[in-house]
């Protein structure tokens, strides 16, 4: 099944897992509040402070390993293990 229109990979599911942990730890803390808009701004404050994750990529939307080497993804096209990077959402 596509996901963002791309097939997903073990890295992007990691990275799944590790947002939707940080979601549950978001509305634990904020069960207080009622306003959309607040709850909003929490998890934008949390993605500027580096507490959730995203895929490491170039000024060109490249995938990068953590060693800064692009992916050629043709070359990975249908795998499971693409050596993709998490990276803090603050990086």
């Amino acid at each position: 099944m596509l996901e963002d229109s791309i097939l997903p990979d073990s890295v992007s599911s990691e990275m799944d897992m590790k947002n939707n942990l940080a979601g549950i730890r978001i509305y634990k803390n904020c069960r207080h509040i009622h306003f959309k808009a607040e709850l909003i701004d929490r998890t934008l404050q949390e993605l500027v402070e580096g507490k959730l994750y995203m895929i490491k990529k170039d000024a060109n939307k490249n995938y990068l390993t953590c060693d800064n080497h692009s992916i050629l993804l043709d070359e990975w096209k249908g795998k499971w293990g693409i050596p993709k990077c998490i990276i803090a959402s603050n990086q």
